[in-house]
C-alpha cells in the first residue's frame, strides 16, 4: 500500500509541473512541431494519456481475477531483468530514441488548447487504477506489457515504469518547447512576409 501512496504522490506532482510548464500555451503553440517526423507538445501529451489508458483494462482484470498471465511470466528471473530493462528505456534523461509501439501512438493531430484538462483527468484514473491493484503483491503478481504480451514484468515495476514515463516526456516537450522558443526568436527578427510563420505559431 505504501508504494501505491507514493506513485499517486508522483502523479500528482507529475500533473503540476506539465500544467506549470505547458498551461499558458495556446493551441498553435501545442501544435508546433520541430519537424514533420517529430511530435508536438500536444500530440507527447496525448501519448502520455494513451499509454496510461493501455494499462486500465489490465489492472479492471487483476482487480477481478480474471487477468490470465503470459506463459513467460513463469521463467525464474525473467520478468524482473525485463522490468528493470523497460523501466530503464521508459526514465527521464535518456538521450537514446525508441521507437514507439503502435498502440502508445497520439491519438490526434491536431490538439486543442483544452488537452491539460484531459490530461488532468487522465491523471485521476491513473490514481484511481493505482488503487485496483492496491491489495495485490506487487512484487510477485506479473503483468504483461500493453504493447507486447510476451513482455512480462512484476506489478511494482509497472507502477514505476507509468510514473517514469511521464516524467521523460515531460523532458522531451520542455526541449520541443525551447526549440520553438528559438523559432519564433528566428522568425521574429526576420522581414514582414517570414513572420507569418510566427503569427500562426502564437495564434
Amino acid at each position: 500500500m505504501k508504494m501505491i501512496s507514493v506513485w499517486k504522490k508522483r502523479i500528482d506532482d507529475a500533473t503540476e509541473l506539465y500544467f506549470d510548464a505547458f498551461s499558458g500555451l495556446s493551441s498553435g503553440e501545442l501544435n508546433w512541431k520541430p519537424s514533420e517526423k517529430e511530435w508536438s507538445i500536444g500530440q507527447i501529451i496525448d501519448h502520455v494519456m494513451t499509454a496510461n489508458a493501455t494499462y486500465f483494462p489490465l489492472f479492471h482484470a487483476m482487480k477481478e481475477g480474471k487477468y490470465k498471465p503470459h506463459w513467460a511470466s513463469r521463467i525464474p528471473g525473467w520478468p524482473g531483468f525485463l522490468g528493470k530493462m523497460v523501466l530503464q528505456g521508459s526514465s527521464p534523461g535518456q538521450k537514446r530514441k525508441y521507437k514507439t509501439g503502435a498502440v502508445f501512438e497520439p491519438r490526434r493531430s491536431n490538439i486543442d488548447s483544452g488537452i491539460l484538462e484531459i490530461f488532468r483527468q487522465n491523471q485521476e484514473e491513473v490514481k484511481s487504477a493505482f488503487d485496483l491493484v492496491s491489495g495485490l503483491d506487487l512484487k510477485k503478481t506479473i503483468v504483461s506489457s500493453p504493447m507486447n504480451s510476451a513482455v512480462v514484468y512484476p506489478l511494482y515495476a509497472a507502477g514505476e515504469i507509468i510514473t517514469a514515463h511521464e516524467l521523460r516526456h515531460l523532458e522531451q516537450a520542455q526541449r520541443v518547447l525551447d526549440r520553438m522558443k528559438i523559432s519564433v526568436q528566428e522568425v521574429a527578427t526576420k522581414t514582414w512576409p517570414d513572420r507569418v510563420q510566427y503569427k500562426n505559431i502564437q495564434s
